[in-house]
């Protein structure tokens, strides 16, 4: 609990071995949130010498440090959307990319499928790539009705207890052209 600090913000940064890593975790929280969402990212090196400070956005001298703690590598395979995001806008008839994170998955096939208020479309937008290729290019359908509760899932072909959903994101018409 945090008393007497109506109006701050705080910050949350990872750090090892006793340097920042350049990654803050959470930013510009009001001082009353409790915690915050952070996923690991798969490019985070192993070891048992994390800890994350927080501290008071514009008083750096009110800050604290967690106990030590490590980051290991899954040994599951994975599978982790990285877009489309929460705010991203993707207008139709535009060229547009699902991109994502794998793991333990080197000779494993992605499809992404796209969602509308958590129902299928009918629609792939990339089917059999390969794990590793990380992302897929495609035209955003012609026949989408612009809404803001569009959805991503990529999953792993013939594994599909390995999967991720994005978050709802915005499909729009396409802009008016003036010539």
């Amino acid at each position: 609990m945090v008393f007497g600090t109506d109006g701050w913000n705080i910050r949350a940064s990872l750090f090892q071995n006793g340097s920042w890593t350049g990654r803050h975790l959470c930013d510009n929280l009001p001082a009353t949130a409790s915690s915050c969402d952070y996923t690991v990212p798969d490019d985070l090196a192993e070891g048992d010498d994390y800890q994350v400070q927080v501290y008071f956005m514009g008083h750096g001298v009110y800050q604290d440090f967690s106990g030590a703690f490590s980051v290991a590598a899954p040994t599951e395979p994975f599978v982790q959307i990285l877009t489309p995001a929460a705010e991203d806008v993707w207008e139709v008839g535009t060229e547009q990319a699902v991109t994502w994170n794998a793991h333990n998955s080197e000779n494993w096939s992605i499809r992404a499928s796209l969602f509308k208020n958590g129902a299928w479309t009918g629609q792939h937008l990339c089917d059999n790539l390969p794990a590793a290729a990380r992302s897929c290019s495609f035209a955003v359908p012609q026949d989408l009705t612009p809404d803001d509760d569009y959805q991503v899932q990529v999953y792993y072909m013939y594994h599909g207890a390995y999967q991720d959903l994005s978050k709802a994101f915005t499909i729009a018409a396409p802009a008016s052209r003036v010539w």
